[in-house]
């Protein structure tokens, strides 16, 4: 009886665990219908004049900001360094292959999706907390996720 009582519970985590899981598709979808994207789109477009005020009024403050800035910065050129050794390989990989071995990169540094965006401002900042808030399954995609997400926008945008 209690095998019996130990499978079933093993098999309803198994369920649970499957149903919190988010598949790829539907959640991209899910994120750019949301208007949480739509504010981090904005905040992106706009980054360039956004970070010139920022540096204008924050000169010498943001201590901690700073610091894990400086943190991604060295995880992103690390990973960078690792692409251009994967590209420069005698092996041609395709393009599958080469996804897989970004993201293979991407788990071992622990890259997430909010370091893959370029040189973030504090709007861009909020507006990611506030997307990742309302969609917690995005740490569960490939650190890509979010640049993914910039790209079918950019696409579906340029065909209307």
């Amino acid at each position: 009886m209690k095998k019996v009582s130990f499978f079933i519970a093993i098999l309803a985590m198994a369920v649970v665990s499957c149903q919190n899981s988010a598949d790829p598709e539907k959640l991209r979808e899910r994120v750019l219908a949301s208007s949480e994207f739509a504010a981090l789109v904005e905040a992106y477009q706009s980054r360039g004049a956004d970070l010139l005020q920022e540096k204008q009024s924050l000169q010498g403050e943001g201590g901690q900001d700073q610091q894990k800035d400086q943190e991604a910065k060295k995880i992103m050129e690390e990973r960078n360094r690792q692409i251009r050794a994967l590209l420069s390989g005698e092996k041609k990989l395709s393009k599958e292959e080469f996804e897989e071995a970004v993201s293979q990169i991407d788990e071992s540094l622990g890259a997430t999706p909010e370091m893959l965006l370029p040189v973030r401002t504090q709007r861009m900042k909020a507006a990611m907390a506030a997307l990742m808030e309302k969609f917690p399954g995005i740490k569960e995609q490939k650190a890509s996720f979010i640049q993914d997400c910039l790209s079918v926008y950019r696409e579906r945008k340029a065909g209307k």
